[in-house]
């Protein structure tokens, strides 16, 4: 009985070789999945992340507003400021800024723009030079 060098049949008749191949196959799809989930899992992270980072920025000053009538626009205005700061700095400053911060950071700036936007006009809406006619 002669065997030839990676063909060895088992009882099943499989041979070794096939064994392998299924054996990586499964590795490489578990590994796809893997990377998948983490993905996954790091993307819901930044978004928790930043979307509870904005509605507390949100609530508090609501809050103060209540007291100083232009509280909101001015943080929202502020913190505009600093993350166009922050993207100018990954744009041209940072060598190798990490993967899927500038998205992240340019959503932020769309909500933190467009909630200096909402309060201002809220400020003119509550003001006396708005007259509804």
């Amino acid at each position: 009985m002669k065997f030839k060098k990676y063909t060895w049949h088992c009882v099943e008749g499989y041979s070794l070789c096939c064994r392998r191949k299924f054996h990586l196959l499964l590795l490489r799809s578990a590994i796809k999945h893997i990377h998948l989930h983490g993905d996954i899992m790091i993307a819901l992270s930044r978004f928790f992340l930043f979307s509870s980072t904005y509605l507390v920025l949100l609530i508090l000053s609501s809050i103060a507003s209540a007291e100083t009538e232009y509280f909101s626009m001015i943080t929202f205005l502020i913190t505009s400021i600093a993350i166009g700061g922050w993207l100018y700095y990954l744009h041209k400053i940072a060598i190798e800024p990490s993967p899927g911060l500038k998205e992240i950071l340019y959503v932020v700036l769309f909500l933190t723009v467009f909630t200096t936007i909402w309060a201002g006009f809220n400020i003119y809406i509550q003001s006396d030079y708005f007259v509804l006619d």
